[in-house]
């Protein structure tokens, strides 16, 4: 009678007989096998030649906009440029490249975060503590000195100084108007780079998802004054606004009190 280990072994050589990939490489003695077994993932060449190279940046965002092909269960399995959704990613970027609207009027001594420098209005060591702010005009327009101040301090980093510039504007807009909607908007979303700096998501979230729901608003005739003013429709800041808190900033270590933009894109531009 055959014992349980006789039937195992048996059982196991017939699977094996039936899958010829399974069995084991014979190769001559001190020779190594470079060539892949039957039914295995195909060699880098092959893949190159039938889907191309393989993109220098593979993996960033830029990458993303060409087919490539990913490795998945031990098969090469090619991804077509319209399977690939475009994820806008936000990350702590460089401020010297961004445009100057004022480029006459020199930036505050530091980027103001909240118990981390002094107030900069309230604190005799401020960097704005007894200075003017700029003057405001019932009238005044998208493209008065006060507004294309707040663009300067927002595209570069400066979030806490444009929500003070722009809220002058914000304070003298006519009540239930389409441009103190405008402005509410932008003072929020500067609100929510300074959370983003400090690290604080929630109240982050919490701004970005205000200044979105305000953009929105701002359709019909506003929606063309708004991309005239900023260079983007209100829609698409809307969505920017809550994407900069989905994508968490990769914020660098900078000195303290120097600006850092957390937003990818620029206002105004």
């Amino acid at each position: 009678m055959w014992s349980f280990v006789a039937i195992a072994r048996n059982a196991r050589r017939a699977v094996t007989a039936s899958r010829p990939w399974r069995q084991p490489r014979r190769r001559q003695e001190g020779q190594a096998s470079t060539e892949p077994r039957q039914g295995e993932v195909e060699t880098d060449d092959r893949i190159k030649r039938q889907y191309g190279p393989r993109p220098q940046n593979f993996g960033s965002i830029a990458a993303t906009r060409r087919p490539f092909h990913i490795v998945a269960n031990r098969r090469a399995i090619h991804v077509p440029d319209r399977a690939i959704p475009m994820i806008p990613c936000y990350m702590a970027t460089g401020s010297t490249s961004r445009p100057r609207h004022l480029p006459e009027k020199g930036f505050p001594a530091y980027a103001y975060l909240p118990g981390r420098h002094p107030h900069p209005v309230r604190d005799p060591a401020g960097h704005s503590y007894r200075v003017e702010p700029m003057p405001v005009t019932a009238d005044a327009s998208l493209g008065s000195d006060p507004f294309l101040w707040g663009l300067d301090l927002f595209n570069h980093g400066y979030y806490w100084e444009a929500h003070e510039a722009w809220e002058g504007l914000w304070q003298v807009a006519d009540r239930g108007g389409p441009s103190r909607v405008f402005f509410k908007a932008l003072i929020l979303l500067s609100a929510a780079g300074v959370k983003i700096r400090e690290g604080k998501t929630a109240a982050a979230v919490r701004h970005s998802q205000r200044a979105a729901m305000l953009f929105r608003r701002l359709n019909g005739p506003s929606e063309h004054i708004v991309e005239n003013a900023l260079g983007l429709p209100p829609a698409i800041l809307a969505d920017y606004a809550e994407a900069a808190t989905r994508v968490p900033a990769a914020l660098r270590d900078v000195p303290l009190g120097r600006p850092q933009p957390v937003f990818d894109f620029v206002l105004g531009s």
